[in-house]
């Protein structure tokens, strides 16, 4: 369930997790991320960001009033989000990760 002010919001300004980013851009939702410092999950959904064109900051430093109001006044980035069909998504991963049978050593490191 959707935070109400997430529903209502202009804009989202966030931290680089997973969960807030990701109802944002479902939501239609402007979005600043700021991932926190040496996380590297963080960093690289930061990447993952930036690669779609979603502004992300490395610091708050004495420019991020200006930062956030430019931010705020310029327009939306129209970027689709699509969901995952399992008949799509199945489809990709068999044209992409052929089966390949594994090792009987690979096996047993399976439960190392």
């Amino acid at each position: 369930m959707f935070n109400e002010s997430l529903l209502t919001c202009h804009g989202v300004i966030t931290g680089g997790g997973f969960e807030t980013p990701s109802e944002a851009l479902y939501l239609g939702k402007k979005l600043l991320s700021i991932p926190i410092r040496k996380h590297y999950e963080q960093k690289c959904n930061a990447a993952a960001l930036k690669q779609m064109g979603i502004q992300v900051l490395d610091d708050i430093d004495d420019s991020f009033a200006d930062t956030v109001k430019v931010w705020y006044q310029s327009p939306k980035l129209p970027i689709e989000i699509r969901a995952n069909q399992i008949q799509e998504t199945l489809q990709y991963l068999s044209d992409h990760y052929p089966y390949r049978k594994s090792t009987r050593a690979e096996e047993s490191a399976l439960f190392i």
